[in-house]
């Protein structure tokens, strides 16, 4: 397996609607290669994380 497949890309989401924040998330922690470290709803969350 190429090197660049075997990397996980560590991932942020910020949006301010909730249900899409969280169906994003489920859809790419499903995918290999993924791995969403927090959702947020505001920058000033986000800067929390």
């Amino acid at each position: 397996m190429p090197k660049a497949a075997e990397q996980t890309l560590h991932i942020l989401l910020l949006d301010d609607h909730s249900l899409f924040r969280e169906s994003v998330s489920r859809l790419l922690t499903a995918e290999p290669g993924f791995d969403v470290v927090a959702h947020c709803g505001t920058i000033d969350e986000a800067r929390r994380n």
